[in-house]
């Protein structure tokens, strides 16, 4: 299964978060929420529909 949108909480600064899916060419689109001083409701627009099974290593490799 292939997805192109995904909806995430994440811990670290609006800015810094922001920054790191800016640069990335995998991330099309995206909205960063804040819930809190340290989590973050993030949905994400990838460019390019990705398997499920990579939408993890992909997460991480972009939000380190």
């Amino acid at each position: 299964m292939f997805v192109k949108t995904i909806e995430l909480m994440a811990e670290g600064n609006t800015d810094e978060l922001s920054k790191k899916l800016d640069s990335s060419e995998m991330i099309s689109d995206y909205d960063v929420d804040s819930i809190d001083n340290d989590k973050k409701n993030i949905i994400l627009s990838f460019s390019n529909p990705i398997d499920t099974k990579y939408v993890a290593p992909a997460i991480d490799s972009i939000l380190n």
